[in-house]
């Protein structure tokens, strides 16, 4: 069997749902709002939530769930994707 190669990665910001059974999640003015930083209320990962797409030369698509907001996504696609694209994935 031949072996896979990464064609692409991308990462979204995603926002996974308004509420929770504590109350409406936080707003923030934006991803530079310094209250985003201080935030440790519950679920303060969801703040944060991005989606990573992966997906090989054959068709083969991979999501990953992760956190970091925007400032990941951004170290995704200015750094990490160019580590990857062009690679093989690791095996099982």
């Amino acid at each position: 069997m031949e072996k896979l190669k990464i064609a692409s990665v991308d990462a979204y910001p995603v926002r996974l749902w308004r509420d929770n059974i504590q109350g409406k999640l936080p707003e923030f003015a934006s991803d530079e709002d310094p209250a985003r930083w201080r935030y440790y209320g519950p679920y303060a990962q969801l703040v944060g939530a991005i989606i990573v797409v992966i997906q090989t030369v054959e068709g083969v698509v991979g999501f990953g769930l992760g956190g970091g907001g925007r400032p990941a996504v951004a170290i995704i696609h200015g750094h990490l994707r160019d580590l990857l694209v062009g690679n093989q994935p690791p095996e099982h």
